[in-house]
């Protein structure tokens, strides 16, 4: 089994909220190598912060560690898949935490 077969397959095991999807997806070569970076890709809608009115599509692409691949750890997989959409989360509520109404910390302020 590949190491992106493997990957998937722990992946199929998990569910998150309503409405979101994750799944794996091999990266692009990495400059001139041929190591690829695997990645999971999450999508889901969220209401936009600057417009609550309005549903945005939202999609993130995030790094396997190698050490998770490499060492095929179950437990390992679901530590790291927790602390992606924790990552995810965290961008979200600095999205919509606000001070006197205005963006407190902005994710997108450097865009």
């Amino acid at each position: 089994m590949t190491d992106l077969d493997w990957l998937r397959q722990q992946l199929a095991r998990y569910t998150y909220r309503p409405g979101w999807t994750m799944e794996i997806e091999r990266g692009l070569p990495l400059g001139m190598s041929i190591v690829f970076d695997h990645r999971i890709c999450v999508a889901y809608c969220a209401p936009d912060s600057r417009n609550p009115d309005r549903d945005m599509p939202v999609q993130g692409k995030f790094s396997v560690p190698c050490y998770v691949t490499d060492q095929r750890d179950e437990k390992a997989f679901a530590e790291w898949l927790q602390r992606t959409l924790f990552e995810v989360e965290r961008h979200e509520s600095r999205e919509w935490l606000r001070r006197d109404g205005q963006i407190h910390d902005d994710p997108h302020a450097d865009e």
